[in-house]
């Protein structure tokens, strides 16, 4: 699917890395994806590629908390390797019903684990 949405000049993103490390997110880096969600798994490797890439981290606070998740996501190697970073709600029904971008900012801010 990558490689045809490459073919077709559309930019690929990828919801990675929620709930185990994959290397979802290198994936997404070596396609040039626009972003990597969910990064609670990522391992120092994948923040690596990401980097290179310029793929964006997006952290999404709100699934972390309506999951009851235990495993942040590696913010300390996100930022020694400078990859870029954004939080969003990841609206969802089912795992983050919270539309609100300031909640989600307050979350991430309260927890001084995801910024």
């Amino acid at each position: 699917m990558f490689r045809a949405s490459q073919a077709l000049g559309v930019p690929v993103k990828l919801h990675a890395e929620q709930l185990s490390s994959l290397h979802g997110s290198a994936l997404a880096a070596r396609y040039r994806a626009l972003s990597a969600d969910h990064l609670e798994y990522m391992t120092e490797d994948d923040a690596i590629v990401t980097a290179r890439a310029g793929t964006v981290a997006v952290l999404l606070p709100g699934a972390f908390y309506m999951l009851r998740e235990t495993q942040l996501p590696p913010v300390d190697a996100l930022r020694r390797h400078g990859v870029p970073m954004a939080v969003a709600s990841d609206l969802n029904p089912g795992t983050s019903p919270v539309l609100s971008l300031r909640m989600m900012l307050n979350m991430a801010w309260r927890a001084r684990c995801f910024v």
